[in-house]
């Protein structure tokens, strides 16, 4: 499973949050989107927030979504995983709602992003799972 998130540069602190996910899941892979990077010293800062091991993928695009796309092709095309904002704590009963969904890719918000581009919303459980349209016939994202 691949473990990712993303967060504008000034919420880096956000990782230290993001690390208790890990510890929680032990993913084969996390990966960490970073916006708002536009110097190269920016890395500096980064640093103490970084999760070891962890894949970086920075930019200055000024947009969550285009964050989140950038996830979602790089899970799409190695395998299953989850997205999980960077301020969201993962409960224990997560382990168990990952297995029921039994889906390739998702991603876990507090609140649901209501978006055009939504096409289905499926209640399962005590869940509403939101289905996306992705541009150029990607898929479907299903997002928690």
């Amino acid at each position: 499973m691949i473990l990712a998130t993303y967060l504008p540069i000034f919420r880096a602190h956000e990782l230290h949050i993001f690390r208790k996910n890990i510890e929680m899941l032990q993913p084969d892979q996390v990966v960490v989107c970073v916006d708002y990077f536009f110097n190269e010293k920016q890395h500096e800062m980064l640093r103490p927030y970084l999760p070891p091991g962890a894949s970086l993928i920075v930019g200055n695009w000024r947009n969550r979504t285009s964050c989140l796309l950038r996830l979602v092709k790089i899970i799409a095309g190695e395998g299953d995983g989850v997205v999980v904002d960077s301020d969201v704590i993962l409960s224990r009963e997560f382990i168990d709602v990952d297995r029921e969904l039994e889906l390739p890719i998702y991603h876990v918000a507090d609140s649901a992003w209501r978006h055009a581009r939504v096409v289905r919303v499926e209640r399962r459980g005590n869940l509403d799972v939101y289905y996306w349209r992705l541009k150029g016939g990607v898929g479907t994202c299903r997002c928690l």
